[in-house]
């Protein structure tokens, strides 16, 4: 037995602090599928499992990750794969910031 919620995509809009629209871009990549869609009214439903999922993808975004990159790392499960890619971004945006860091400088002078 589940005790789920069911959430309208302007609530789950709202929960998540995101546009409708882009709840409808997710749906249209298949990043994030809503659990129900009602046929006949075409309106999309999320559970509580599917805001997670959209929190994820926010977080994930912050974080400098493509929409491509989010999706791969979602569909895989693979919590190793994820550190690992997670590690690889901490690498490469440490990188970018010791780069910034030396332009900065460079400016100054």
């Amino acid at each position: 037995m589940s005790n789920d919620q069911s959430y309208s995509i302007g609530h789950a809009a709202r929960i998540c602090n995101i546009s409708v629209q882009t709840l409808r871009y997710y749906d249209k990549i298949g990043l994030v599928i809503p659990n129900h869609t009602d046929k006949l009214t075409g309106y999309r439903y999320y559970a509580n499992q599917d805001l997670l999922r959209i929190m994820i993808v926010q977080d994930m975004k912050m974080l400098q990750f493509s929409l491509e990159e989010i999706g791969t790392l979602l569909k895989s499960g693979n919590l190793k794969s994820l550190q690992i890619t997670l590690e690889a971004k901490h690498k490469e945006m440490s990188e970018e910031l010791k780069r910034l860091e030396q332009t900065v400088k460079s400016i100054e002078l």
